[in-house]
Formats: structure tokens, sequence, C-alpha cells
């Protein structure tokens, strides 16, 4: 997965949380400013505001179908952690879903990175070669005459 991708399914899946924050702001925005039983003085801010929330639930929807179906797929996990991500993700998915973001695919390197650091890029290692230092001679010291 690209680098652009990756952040964007970060932010993603990180928003649910500062929507939180937001929604707990909203709602004891709405108790303290509220005028008394008259009225309601954001009535079509509370429409706009309930359209973000069910935007956000489906989101988490949407975000736990990927991830489902993201570790299912992953060959770099066993079988037994497909499991335990799969249930972490319907138990405690708001939680479970960024840690998996950071462990699984922030942290993995790309198709294209992989080849990169397979083949070495060219490079050859002193640790890969065999060298025989016994029939090396040293060099003669520099003449300062």
């Amino acid at each position: 997965m690209e680098e652009k991708k990756k952040k964007w399914l970060g932010l993603a899946t990180f928003w649910p949380f500062a929507y939180i924050l937001v929604f707990i702001l909203f709602i004891f925005g709405m108790v303290f400013l509220g005028n008394g039983g008259g009225e309601p003085i954001m009535g079509l801010f509370f429409l706009l505001f309930m359209l973000l929330h069910f935007l956000t639930i489906f989101l988490i929807l949407g975000l736990q179908i990927y991830y489902i179906i993201h570790a299912v797929k992953n060959d770099d996990l066993t079988q037994n952690s497909k499991i335990l991500w799969i249930v972490g993700f319907f138990l405690a998915g708001l939680f479970a879903m960024p840690v998996y973001w950071y462990v699984a695919i922030w942290k993995v390197a790309d198709e294209y990175e992989r080849r990169e650091l397979e083949s070495g890029m060219g490079f050859e290692s002193a640790y890969d070669r065999e060298t025989d230092f016994s029939q090396q001679k040293p060099r003669e010291p520099h003449s300062w005459r």
C-alpha cells in the first residue's frame, strides 16, 4: 500500500477518537447554552451534527469490515493472530483498529520496499564475501624521505 493511502487510512481510523471529543463538547455546549425550554437555538446545527454523527458511525462500520478483510488476507499473520485480531475488531473495534493499523499497515514495508530490501539494491556486504585474509600482504609504510 502506498504511503499516501496508509496516511488516509490512519486518518480515517483515528477520526472516531477526535469525533468523541467533539461530540462531548457539543453535548455539553448544548446543555450549558440551552435557553430553558424555549425555541432550540441550534436547530440546523444540531441536524448537521447528527449527520456527521451517522457518517462517523458508518465510517466505523466500514473500517471494521475493511480491517477484518485485511486481517484475513494478510499473509504475514499466523492463523491464531488472525483470529485474535478479528475477535478484537468485534469486541473492541475502536481500540483494536488503530493498533492494527500501526502494527500491520503503517510499519509494514510495501512490496516495492520489500524487493529493494531483499535484493540489497545491488550492494554487496563485506559479511557476504568470503575473503581469505591470510593471503593478503600488509601495505608498505609510507616513505617520508
